[in-house]
């Protein structure tokens, strides 16, 4: 087979090909002229004077391309072609051919040759098929790639979130002891001079112990958001009705004291962590319960089933939510209000919303100002 002296310029390629290239060629002429043209372009050019030699070859190497002589003594292209194909269909082949019959033609393309080309060879022509040919396996190289890019980013995100975890729950189980020994001090300070201190000191001392009890809760809430992932229970059948009932004892006293009224279905039962689940409901109510407006606050819980899940609402009557708000609702340490002495960690809905992400459901608010809120949230039905 002979080539025209002609160069393969970079206009006839897009980028450099990182594949390798069999050459199976009887003129040694030609297979010198080829592999100098392809040397360039291709990442690895392996090079054959007959087809057995060229079928060893490809069984060792595994070559991406081959360009195969049609006519060759010992195995000519047809039958060393129709053994690749065999072993490897995917392999695309370029048949080289100095016969223009069709009757050769069709019998190339009977075994599966994906192109060919009529000597002498053109060089542009040739890359352009080896371009066409080579496309989808450089697409599928890339997506596997960033497959690959894309799994190597979750590992290394997984295990940055998991030692964050580690050294939440470390921190706010460390920090307690100390908070603790703080907080006694403050209260037999106050009890020794009981009657002692001045108005300014005994507020300062009262500041300080509110400050504690802040901390101790904040403490709480953020060792509860750090182990919703890790530590948990298995999940157990839940009727609704009994889930709200343990998180209403939770908040006996809050209950008494704010006289509040919840109507909520018993049936529902959902699929889930029992302490999780309870903890949700039981943040929801003592989120209606701060939130509250001048009226004594009225929760109404209703359930429907969609596909295979609870759809709940909690909707209560109090103060209600600016919609520029709601973006900000479920991440952590948001506040809706500045911290006072009844403000929660600003982790209780950033909570609920990433207990509900490992049971697979989802929550939104609705709300307007004075018009109280709408928590819409979804369980897996049991």
């Amino acid at each position: 087979m002979a080539i025209r002296s002609e160069a393969v310029s970079n206009e006839c390629i897009r980028e450099p090909m990182e594949f390798s290239v069999l050459i199976v060629e009887d003129d040694a002429i030609t297979r010198e002229a080829l592999t100098r043209e392809l040397g360039g372009i291709a990442k690895t050019v392996y090079c054959a004077s007959d087809g057995r030699e060229g079928l060893e070859l490809f069984r060792k190497h595994l070559p991406e391309l081959v360009i195969a002589d049609m006519r060759m003594p010992v195995m000519d292209g047809i039958a060393m072609s129709r053994t690749i194909k065999s072993e490897s269909p995917d392999t695309p082949i370029i048949m080289s051919t100095a016969y223009s019959e069709s009757e050769s033609i069709l019998e190339a393309c009977d075994i599966g040759i994906d192109g060919y080309v009529v000597k002498p060879v053109r060089a542009k022509k040739l890359v352009e098929i080896m371009e066409r040919l080579l496309e989808p396996l450089r697409l599928q190289r890339e997506a596997d790639d960033q497959r690959k890019a894309l799994f190597r980013q979750a590992q290394q995100l997984s295990r940055s979130n998991a030692e964050l975890e580690r050294f939440t729950r470390s921190a706010s189980h460390d920090l307690q002891e100390p908070l603790q020994a703080v907080s006694l001090c403050l209260q037999l300070l106050k009890k020794r001079n009981f009657g002692g201190l001045d108005g300014d000191t005994s507020q300062l001392l009262e500041e300080a112990m509110e400050s504690c009890h802040y901390m101790g809760r904040f403490l709480r809430a953020l060792s509860m958001y750090a182990q919703v992932d890790t530590n948990n229970q298995p999940f157990e059948n839940l009727a609704i009705g009994e889930v709200i009932e343990s998180a209403r004892a939770r908040l006996k006293g809050q209950l008494c004291y704010s006289d509040v009224h919840i109507d909520y279905p018993a049936t529902p039962v959902v699929s889930g962590d029992p302490r999780q689940i309870i903890q949700v409901f039981t943040q929801l109510i003592d989120n209606a319960i701060k939130f509250r407006s001048h009226e004594s606050p009225h929760i109404v819980v209703t359930a429907s089933r969609v596909d295979g899940f609870w759809e709940f609402i909690f909707r209560d009557n109090g103060i209600g939510i600016e919609e520029s708000a709601f973006p900000g609702l479920f991440i952590p340490f948001q506040r809706l209000v500045p911290r006072c002495r009844n403000s929660g960690s600003g982790l209780g809905l950033a909570l609920v919303a990433r207990i509900l992400e490992r049971h697979g459901g989802k929550i939104r608010v609705e709300s307007k100002p004075g018009m109280g809120s709408s928590f819409i949230f979804t369980l897996p039905a049991a």
